[in-house]
């Protein structure tokens, strides 16, 4: 599953298994991190919030989503400004260390 969804993410797409499997530049505890383990699928159900305006995380815990189906909506003091589809990035705030300017 992972490995399919990574061929829909434009920087991954043309990856081969092969290339998907290597060591990349992002060490942890120590040692190189298979481009794959940057990668996790997750499927979420309906209402759940990815994250909350406001919110601050560290750039160690917080995540871009990408949207493989459904719909994301994305809201500014409870009215939604925007409804994001298959394709979508989300959550970049967070790698800023900075709050989040919407919720999700």
């Amino acid at each position: 599953e992972r490995v399919r969804v990574m061929h829909l993410f434009p920087v991954t797409r043309e990856m081969t298994i092969f290339e998907l499997k290597a060591p990349c530049r992002i060490a942890k505890l120590g040692g190189k991190v298979q481009v794959m383990d940057l990668f996790k699928v997750k499927e979420f159900p309906r209402y759940f919030t990815l994250y909350q305006h406001g919110e601050k995380l560290s750039a160690s815990s917080a995540y871009i989503w990408f949207v493989v189906s459904g719909e994301v909506q994305v809201k500014t003091r409870g009215k939604v400004v925007a409804t994001l589809t298959s394709g979508a990035l989300l959550g970049h705030d967070g790698l800023e260390d900075s709050p989040y300017l919407t919720s999700a």
